[in-house]
């Protein structure tokens, strides 16, 4: 019964920091972490995208209106 709890016990209950398992699950971790981090950054760079864009247009539309151009309604 005790080797089926010691098999049982998840990798940050052990004692032995330089076992396999535990040394797979920190390196499971760090590639979790590794994949969260570009995921986010992603999102991040979609999110300046938009930001960038939007500044672009809204001085693309008082240079305009400014000009006397007249500014075509919104598609949207």
């Amino acid at each position: 019964m005790l080797a089926l709890t010691e098999l049982l016990a998840c990798p940050t209950c052990r004692v032995d920091p330089g076992s396999a398992i535990n040394q797979a699950a920190n390196g499971a971790i760090f590639v979790m972490l590794g994949v969260m981090t570009v995921v986010f950054g992603g999102f991040l760079a979609v999110a300046v995208g938009f930001v960038r864009k939007q500044r672009a247009l809204s001085q693309f539309q008082l240079s305009g209106a400014a000009a006397g151009v007249p500014i075509p309604p919104s598609s949207h």
